[in-house]
């Protein structure tokens, strides 16, 4: 059973295929420290996770909805939804008094919501406007070394 949905993405190490972005994600986090450091951190991640997720689930949708009319109504209910959201995780950056989302570490939180802010951000430049904490986040994951690297001559993608 290499690829049983036959979707992707996936993720192939040591001969064993792994299927699911969040299942990737977190096998990923763990492989490379980037889960929290006790069991609320974790739950604050996973929340975090879902809450984006759930975002971007309704981003896609106002995406490929060929209904001008459906499309309308779909987007405010997805800018709403994305600024409710916003709002929990500003809140949870505030109480965290750290630079990061959860805890005191770059956690997968902080990626998560860096890799939808290219989404959100693009269809809406102002989003963050109210959320200076999130704002400052998604600044200084983009100046990682790395990743700011790897956007500097990744293709050209809408998605």
């Amino acid at each position: 059973l290499k690829n049983p949905l036959k979707q992707v993405p996936i993720l192939e190490v040591d001969g064993k295929v792994m299927i699911e972005s969040l299942a990737i994600e977190n096998y990923l986090a763990a492989t490379y420290g980037l889960h929290g450091n006790n069991d609320w951190e974790n739950y604050q991640i996973d929340m975090v996770s879902n809450s984006i997720n759930d975002a971007m689930e309704k981003f896609m949708k106002v995406e490929f909805e060929p209904d001008e009319a459906k499309r309308e109504k779909l987007q405010d209910e997805y800018q709403k939804h994305m600024l409710m959201c916003l709002k929990v995780m500003e809140d949870l950056f505030q109480e965290t008094k750290s630079d990061y989302l959860v805890g005191d570490k770059l956690t997968l939180a902080d990626l998560q919501l860096f890799c939808a802010s290219e989404y959100f951000v693009a269809a809406n430049e102002h989003i963050c406007d109210n959320f200076p904490g999130i704002k400052g986040l998604i600044d200084r994951v983009a100046n990682i070394k790395q990743i700011a690297d790897w956007r500097s001559k990744r293709p050209e993608s809408k998605y």
